[in-house]
């Protein structure tokens, strides 16, 4: 997490359902936009399936800050954008890990 948004924390904001018609809410679009211009670190996510990891990404990267400067259309340009980024991604398998350490039954 970039220096600058280490006090405030961030927001994984996982998209369920149908995630193209979220982005484009207009309500999401003004939560993100304020969100972004408070420094609030945000990342954009979609879950996985059972036994598999979600994935996500960042929001507050140079092309969505100039473009929630520059036009509304334009920023949502820009998450739908990010999102189809995000849905290329792998969604890899959930492995558990025993470090050794871990107490059970």
């Amino acid at each position: 997490m970039p220096p600058q948004f280490k006090a405030q924390g961030g927001l994984s904001l996982i998209l369920v359902g149908n995630p193209l018609r979220i982005v484009r809410r207009p309500d999401f679009m003004d939560f993100v936009t304020r969100s972004i211009r408070s420094n609030i670190f945000l990342f954009l996510a979609l879950p996985g399936t059972q036994g598999m990891h979600g994935v996500r990404l960042p929001l507050n990267t140079k092309e969505i800050l100039d473009a929630v400067d520059r036009s509304r259309a334009q920023f949502r340009a820009a998450l739908e954008d990010r999102l189809k980024r995000l849905q290329s991604l792998g969604f890899g398998p959930h492995v558990m890990e025993n470090s050794g350490r871990d107490f059970g039954a």
